[in-house]
């Protein structure tokens, strides 16, 4: 039987934080490792997100949204950018 348990570490002892149904004088193995905390599990979603090896979950993104303003001032420059409309690149972009 193998299960992860989630301990807290008080007096030199390690409490379980639920019951292990364990009986008495049971041996164990036990393997120490550290909690992994929400900053960890973000790093490692970047990770595997940079990698290509994972999409993104809805709502999840490290780019701050820029300010009304500004996204319409890059608009009016993009806009002045072509002299096509956007439709006609995204086609030639495309490819036939």
């Amino acid at each position: 039987m193998s299960q992860i348990v989630t301990t807290v570490y008080q007096n030199v002892m390690l409490r379980p934080l639920t019951s292990l149904g364990l009986q008495k004088n049971q041996r164990l193995q036990i393997q120490i490792l550290q909690d992994i905390t929400v900053d960890k599990t973000k790093q490692v979603i970047q990770s595997l997100v940079g990698d290509g090896l994972l999409t993104p979950p809805p709502g999840f993104s490290q780019v701050e949204p820029l300010p009304e303003k500004e996204r319409r001032r890059l608009s009016e420059v993009l806009c002045k950018a072509s002299d096509k409309p956007l439709s006609e690149i995204i086609m030639e972009d495309r490819g036939k």
